[in-house]
């Protein structure tokens, strides 16, 4: 079983390199490295936050990740490093607490391959790599070490200070994960509050409860301050959504079932992918048992009922804000969510529980683990085949560009020229193929977002030549007329 999960990880961290490491820079990322070079971070960030919005945190962070590349002529690494954080803070999140009792070579492979089942599911979203959005895979994480940090009986000043850096990370980000949170931060409050038999001296007295009072206050005063940005509304009368807002109940509650059906739908495909997170998690369960008080089955429908409060819960800010025409804001937490769902509801099954037990046999246990690895290898096999052909000759499209562009610029080229455009970055898809027939409609996958340039001069070009440095126009060729 290890060597299968070995294998699977393997597999995935080649793939995933690869694709890091033939990146081309989309619409969003040209535009914010070029800006760097002109502001400082600090510049930047207050006219993100009078212009486009109010996440500053996100901003700051975008600032400091495109400061740095402009310093050492290199963006392509940041891929790794936020996948590394991804997992090194899943692994601190749930390493010592009821499902890990200790971290030994086998939970972090275990954690790795979950952490990679969920990368897996957003590949296909195509925007993976955009070093403006990277900080999206850790959202879910983060919230999970919080909660850590605060249910802790006693932290020390380094848990403290990331405590606080989770809180400012969190708070000043997306306003769907800081919803979330405040309502998890209340739930846990009331748990506290019922546990002391309402008392409200005695449970102040709890370190847990005056810790979640400070960082709620922290969390509140940050939202806040994202909230009221004049950037927020501006963006809105702009009308970049190209979606209006509901103006009333009943398109209110339309909205938010679209956001949950849709992002339900699309991950129902991915089940035989998560399905391996099940059986970790019965694997967990079966060797590091806890007593459930509740029973088995209310606590499996307990995990289930809060999957589904959570997502709801989750797309009441898009689906006021833009009528739920950015659910691509909010599917990677959620998906994450979704695949620890999983997870918990297999620890559940093989656990411990008042009056029942659960005998599953290690041999059959492994053997349905194995079966799942079995099948993400030729996932992985097939995705290795069809993709990294297609993101090598994506990139050197690019680079080529690039080349011949800066090229002419030496030459001193002043005339508008006719170029040709990228190589399609949709890659031969066997899932496609497989919901097609299941009656899925969807766009072709592609394996990065498409960013071109079009047949008149336009902002991706005009960006690009901000960049390079470029004093002439570039344009694509029109579109032969099919005969």
């Amino acid at each position: 079983m290890w060597g299968l999960l070995l294998a699977l990880n393997a597999l995935f961290l080649y793939y995933w390199v690869v694709l890091a490491a033939n990146y081309c820079m989309h619409f969003d990322d040209v535009h914010f490295l070029w800006k760097m070079r002109e502001y400082s971070i600090f510049e930047y960030v207050r006219e993100m936050y009078m212009t486009r919005g109010g996440n500053f945190v996100s901003y700051g962070l975008n600032g400091v990740v495109f400061t740095i590349s402009n310093w050492i002529g290199a963006y392509r690494f940041w891929a790794i490093i936020f996948y590394a954080l991804g997992i090194l803070m899943t692994w601190a999140a749930f390493n010592n607490t009821s499902f890990v009792k200790n971290s030994d070579w086998k939970v972090w492979l275990g954690i790795i391959t979950l952490y990679n089942v969920y990368v897996l599911t957003s590949i296909d979203y195509a925007v993976f790599t955009w070093m403006c959005a990277m900080e999206y895979y850790l959202f879910a994480p983060a919230l999970c070490l919080l909660i850590k940090y605060l249910t802790k009986d006693s932290l020390n000043w380094k848990q403290w200070v990331l405590l606080i850096a989770l809180a400012l990370f969190i708070s000043g980000n997306a306003v769907s994960i800081s919803t979330v949170t405040f309502v998890v931060l209340f739930a846990y409050g009331m748990y506290m509050w019922y546990k002391e038999g309402w008392n409200i001296r005695a449970t102040w007295a709890k370190p847990q409860v005056r810790r979640l009072i400070g960082v709620t206050a922290l969390m509140l005063v940050c939202f806040a301050i994202v909230f009221v940005a004049p950037g927020n509304w501006m963006r809105m009368e702009e009308g970049n959504s190209g979606v209006e807002q509901p103006q009333n109940m009943v398109q209110f509650i339309k909205a938010i079932a679209v956001c949950s059906g849709m992002f339900l739908y699309m991950m129902a495909f991915y089940i035989p992918y998560i399905l391996i997170a099940l059986f970790i998690g019965a694997w967990a369960g079966k060797k590091h048992p806890m007593t459930v008080p509740i029973g088995r089955y209310r606590a499996i429908g307990l995990a289930l009922f809060i999957s589904c409060l959570y997502l709801l819960v989750s797309v009441i800010p898009l689906a006021y804000l833009s009528n739920g025409f950015e659910l691509q804001r909010n599917y990677t937490p959620n998906s994450f969510f979704y695949i620890l769902t999983f997870f918990v509801v297999g620890y559940l099954w093989t656990c411990d529980a008042i009056n029942v037990k659960f005998y599953m046999s290690d041999k059959w246990l492994c053997r349905c683990i194995n079966i799942c690895a079995v099948f993400l290898i030729v996932v992985m096999g097939l995705n290795i085949r069809q993709d990294l052909p297609v993101a090598r000759a994506y990139n050197k499209a690019h680079q080529d560009r690039v080349e011949y562009l800066l090229h002419l610029q030496r030459s001193g080229q002043s005339d508008t020229i006719i170029i040709d455009p990228y190589p399609s970055v949709h890659a031969p898809d066997s899932k496609y193929i497989f919901f097609k027939l299941l009656g899925k409609e969807t766009y072709k996958p592609a394996i990065y977002y498409e960013s071109d340039i079009d047949t008149i001069p336009n902002g991706y070009e005009y960006h690009l030549r901000k960049l390079y440095g470029i004093d002439f126009d570039f344009i694509l060729a029109e579109p032969k007329a099919q005969e």
